[in-house]
Parts: structure tokens; C-alpha cells; sequence
């Protein structure tokens, strides 16, 4: 029995077969979506059903009286099994009929990797979902019980279980729910880290907001949930038709876990190794994939992608798994064995292995993505186009394990307050291969959130991006200008403040122009002049087509409702930020009496070579 939801019905018993019909005359009535929230189970019974005969029949066991039964263990590793064949043969089913239908399927307990209720192949059946909170609360109270033992934190480990629910669906992103915030900064914190690591953000809005006056005690208020859809939007936006880019990979392997004879064994020998590899890896912004031991044995599975795998015992694993990791190596991948040196259990230990685990890694993978200033605790990961490899988007979230739910508050009631601002955060991307600091194209960046434009720093390392001031969450869009001379003068390299302005929105029927008129291309307004308005106008646009998820911050000519041939200032088929560029490049050609109607001078001494571009 629920606590609030009532009795679990048996799905061994003929309620699977209602349900099945039920959602499939559902899929038929047009329904795009199913969730399957909760545990689908309990935790402990189903006693004397359908699911207790077949346990009994097929293990020769007795049903487990509690969790201190000796059969306990083999109960729930069963349930899980049952669970996974069974969501595998519903999704098979609603999608031979419906292949458009989404299932969203409840997978909490894999969180936190210590509990075994659930299996990651669970998730592989559609769409994971889990909750903001789950990692630190299904750990099965090892920390709490083990105080001796090293708690890593919790925004690393909170990650790691988005990122295993991601991985096991081949990419589909998770959701991630969450519901009463307190506040507009612990919404926004909550939205930027979900999208972040490839999630959906899954804001609870209750009913009771939409139907009364007055936002309900407990609850977040309607300005709160709006703060967190408005910055989803802008993110989602920024990624849409991206994936997270690939780089290094974690083997989680479910059965080394359940193999070893103790929850103690389990955390030194299968959980805390890869807690820790994937809290190393992330702390210098590498793009980590966790592979759930299954997955890297299906000889379908792309190992070659990757260019750095971590496994935590590779005497343990299958036959098929060697075989592919041996592939993997003479290939030219690298496969490091955890050390059993390294101590992952203590503050001390976890440290030095973080050191050592990265100065293999460094040795044989040179970062490409590093940061300057920020925190320890601010999380950068990039997206990248699959069918463009240049096109790629940088999300970063400020530190979010302060983020609360109104449920969860203690007895004192306080409310965690956010972490300072970041204005310190600059990033370097290595060069692409072929290019060095003479040859490489310039890299055009813009702030998606801030609507700012601008052409990175060269180095000799790479291209130095300065990544402007945020609260909660940044995004920089990336993409190189190909039409540019590799030696553009440094003072050409200028941004642009989007102004504080009336959207332009014109259609054809607007159009006063002759056709055979001729125009500079930079004037994308067509009123007879290049001015800091034609950039505006391509600006909002761009923020228009991000916002409707057409392409994130670029558009093939021709692909949004709307003419884009005026736009494509470069004629390079896209309309993008580089457009926007050379618009700035074009009015500094005509002369400062043009310039100086629409720049001044940054106050920021530390940026003197730089001009703000605006509307007064």
C-alpha cells in the first residue's frame, strides 16, 4: 500500500494485459506520451500474488519477511528484472503500433548506483526519469551508516545518476523532476544544471497554481515556476538538435556490484571508484559518458567514439566486454584499471586518487576544454552538432547544491542562499585538428542568454573565450567564421550588445523595396544604411529561431517560416552569429562618423580594446 496513492496493483497478473490495452487505445486516440512515475512496484511485498508464485517457482526461495531476510537480495534483484522485461515487451509493443509514442519510465532507485531495485536496462527501455534529489537518497544510508567513509559531494554525485539514466537510453535525455522551490534562484539553478548534463528539466507545476487566485502555502508560486520555464526555454534553445559531446568513459558494471558480498565491498570496490573517476574527469570539464556493462558488451555499440575508458576491475568482466575493450585498444584507445592503490574511501585517499587518476589521463589526453577562475563547484559541459562537429554550444551551471524543494526544509525552515555571482570564468578551446594559432578561423561566440557577439582570442593554446558575468547558468554558442582571413586584426575582433529595443518583425507584405534595387549586403533592413539596427535585427531573430528550437543559434536559408536570404550577410547558406559580425566589421569600414552614432567605449579597463555596440 502507498502512503498516498493507494494499493500497487500486480503487474504478473492479468492488470498488465488492461493496462497494455488501455495505452494502446490511448496511443491510438493520439496521445504522444506516457509516464510511468514511482517505484511500479513496492519495495518490499507483493505478497501472495502473481509476482510472489513466480519468484518462489523460479528461485526456490522463500518470500523475504523484510529486508533483513536472507532472501532479500535475491527478491529485489528479481523485481528489477521483472521490471525491465516487462517495460521492454510494453515499449515493443506501443511502438510497433505507435514507434512516435514516448515512454517516460520512473527509474529513482538508480540514482544513487548502490541500490539495486532497479537496472540501468530499465532506462534503455525509452526515457529515464529520476528526481533532483536521488543520489544522496538512495545510497542506502551507506554514508550515514559508514561514517569513516568519504562522502563525495553531492552535485557530482547528482550528475553522475543524470548521466547514467542518459547513457543507458543512448542519449535520450532524462527528466529530472523537482517540484516547490522557494524561490526564483533555486528554480533557475535547478533548470540550468538539469539541461546542463542532457536532461529535461521536469518543473512540477501543481494544479492548485493554475486554479486559484492566490499561490497555495508549500507550493512554488507562479512567478517562480515562470523564472524556471523562461531560462529552460533559452537553454533547451541554445542545444536543441545537440548531444553531448563525447570524449572519456566510465564502465559501470551493475554485475562486479552485485557480485561482491557486502554494501561495504560494493562501495570501495564498484561505487566509489567510479563516483570518484567521474568526479575527477568532471572537475576538468571533461565530456563523460557512463556505459552500463550490457551496453559496452552489444557488439553494435559504438566503443570508437570514445578516446579514454575507466573500468574499475577489468578481470571482471565478460568475455564479449574484453573482447571489445582489446578492439577499442588496438584501435588506439586508451583503457585505464582503477589502481588498488588508490583510496577512494577517504577525504585523503579520494584526493590523491583524484590526482593520480588525472595525471594518467593528461598524459595520454590532453584536455580541450579548460577553465580559468569560476569555482570548483561550477559544471561546463559541450554540446555539440552530430552533423557538424564546428557547431557547438557550451552550457554552464553555477554551483547548485544549495537548491532546496519546500518539502524538504528542516525544522528550522531556513533557505539556502545562492552562491555569488561568476565574472571571473574565462575558458580555452583547444584548435581544431589542422589549425594553430596562424590558421585557425575565427571563432565567432555568443551569449545566448545575454544576446552578446564577438570573435574569441587567439592564442597560442587556443582560442580564449571570456565568458560574461551569470548567476545561475551560462550558455556560449560557438562557430567558426570559415570566410574569415585567419590574420584578422585583433582590433577588428568587436562585440555586440543586443539593445534594449522594440523587436523588428517585417513580412513581405512590409517590403517597400523596388526588387531591382541594389543593396550592401550588411543592411539587412534594407532602409538604405549599415547600422548597429541591421545586427539587431539578425539578433532577434536568431533569438526567435533558438526559442522555437529551429537550430539553436543558427539556420539553414530557407528553413524557419520566414525569408532568410537578407540575413545571410556572408551568403555562406547560414544565417548565424557570424552574420552578425560582419556587420560590425562592415560599419567600421565606412568610417567613425558612422561607428560613433552606435559604439562607446566599455568602462571596464580590462577590456579597453573592446566597444559595447546599442540603441540609445
Amino acid at each position: 500500500m502507498h502512503f498516498r496513492r493507494g494499493t500497487y496493483l500486480d503487474l504478473a497478473s492479468e492488470y498488465a494485459e488492461i493496462v497494455e490495452s488501455r495505452l494502446l487505445e490511448l496511443a491510438a486516440m493520439r496521445s504522444e506520451a506516457f509516464f510511468f512515475d514511482s517505484y511500479h512496484m513496492p519495495e518490499i511485498g507483493c505478497w501472495g500474488g502473481a509476482f510472489e508464485q513466480g519468484f518462489v517457482s523460479e528461485t526456490g526461495l522463500a518470500v523475504p519477511e523484510d529486508a533483513s531476510s536472507e532472501s532479500y537480495e535475491a527478491w529485489i534483484r528479481y523485481k528489477a528484472d521483472f521490471l525491465t522485461a516487462y517495460f521492454e515487451e510494453l515499449s515493443e509493443t506501443i511502438h510497433e503500433q505507435f514507434p512516435h509514442v514516448a515512454m517516460v519510465i520512473s527509474n529513482v532507485p538508480l540514482a544513487g548506483l548502490f541500490s539495486q531495485q532497479t537496472t540501468t536496462q530499465l532506462a534503455a527501455d525509452d526515457i529515464g526519469k529520476s528526481e533532483f534529489t536521488f543520489a544522496t537518497r538512495f545510497d542506502e544510508d551507506f554514508f550515514e551508516s559508514h561514517p569513516d567513509v568519504y562522502e563525495p559531494d553531492a552535485d557530482f554525485r547528482a550528475a553522475l545518476g543524470w548521466t547514467v539514466l542518459r547513457d543507458a537510453s543512448d542519449g535520450a535525455p532524462p527528466h529530472i523532476w523537482m517540484a516547490s522551490f522557494p524561490n526564483e534562484a533555486h528554480i533557475r539553478a535547478f533548470t540550468a544544471s538539469s539541461i546542463t548534463y542532457g536532461g529535461v528539466a521536469n518543473i512540477d507545476v501543481p494544479e492548485a497554481n493554475l486554479l486559484v487566485a492566490n499561490d497555495p502555502e508549500g507550493t512554488s508560486t507562479r512567478a517562480t515556476v515562470a523564472a524556471g520555464m523562461a531560462l529552460g526555454n533559452q537553454l533547451s534553445g541554445a542545444v536543441a538538435g545537440k548531444a553531448t559531446a563525447t570524449e572519456v568513459a566510465i564502465l559501470f558494471s551493475e554485475s562486479q556490484r552485485d557480485a561482491l558480498p557486502s554494501l561495504a565491498s560494493r562501495c570501495t570496490e564498484a561505487i566509489g571508484p567510479v563516483i570518484g573517476a567521474y568526479e575527477a574527469f568532471r572537475t576538468e570539464h571533461r565530456s563523460v559518458n557512463v556505459i552500463a556493462d550490457w551496453r559496452q558488451a552489444d557488439p553494435d555499440y559504438d566503443l570508437q567514439r570514445f578516446e579514454f575508458v575507466f573500468v574499475t576491475q577489468r578481470s571482471t568482466l565478460s568475455v564479449d566486454q574484453e573482447s571489445a575493450l582489446s578492439q577499442f585498444e588496438a584501435s588506439g584507445g586508451v583503457v585505464i584499471e582503477n589502481n588498488p592503490s588508490w583510496q577512494w574511501s577517504t577525504p585523503n585517499g579520494f584526493t590523491e586518487s583524484k590526482e593520480a587518476l588525472l595525471q594518467v589521463l593528461n598524459s595520454v589526453l590532453p584536455a580541450r576544454l579548460q577553465s580559468t577562475g569560476g569555482s570548483a563547484h561550477v559544471h561546463i559541459q559541450m554540446h555539440v552538432n552530430p552533423d557538424d562537429a564546428t557547431d557547438r554550444t557550451i552550457l554552464i551551471a553555477n554551483d547548485f547544491r544549495f537548491v532546496q524543494s519546500l518539502r524538504g526544509l528542516g525544522a528550522d525552515g531556513v533557505i539556502n542562499d545562492p552562491p555569488p555571482p561568476i565574472d571571473d570564468l574565462q575558458l580555452l578551446l583547444s584548435y581544431d585538428a589542422g589549425f594553430d594559432e596562424l590558421t585557425a578561423p575565427d571563432l565567432i561566440a555568443t551569449d545566448v542568454l545575454g544576446g552578446v557577439v564577438w570573435a574569441t582570442q587567439k592564442t597560442a593554446e587556443g582560442w580564449l573565450i571570456s565568458v560574461p558575468e551569470f548567476t545561475e547558468a551560462a550558455a556560449i554558442h560557438l562557430q567558426l567564421d570559415v570566410s574569415s582571413p585567419a590574420t584578422m586584426r585583433q582590433s577588428e575582433q568587436q562585440p555586440l550588445q543586443q539593445a534594449v529595443a522594440s523587436e523588428m518583425i517585417w513580412s513581405d507584405d512590409e517590403n517597400w523595396l523596388e526588387s531591382n534595387l541594389e543593396f550592401d549586403a550588411a543592411d539587412v533592413n534594407r532602409d538604405g544604411r549599415v547600422s548597429a539596427l541591421d545586427a539587431l535585427v539578425l539578433i532577434n531573430h536568431l533569438s526567435r529561431t533558438a526559442m522555437s528550437g529551429i537550430g539553436g543559434f543558427s539556420a539553414k536559408v530557407g528553413q524557419s517560416g520566414e525569408s532568410l536570404s537578407t540575413l545571410d550577410v556572408n551568403q555562406d547558406g547560414d544565417v548565424s552569429a557570424i552574420d552578425a559580425l560582419h556587420i560590425i566589421k562592415r560599419c567600421r569600414s565606412l568610417g567613425d562618423e558612422r561607428v560613433a552614432l552606435f559604439s562607446a567605449p566599455l568602462e571596464d579597463d580590462d577590456h579597453d580594446d573592446h566597444h559595447n555596440f546599442g540603441i540609445n
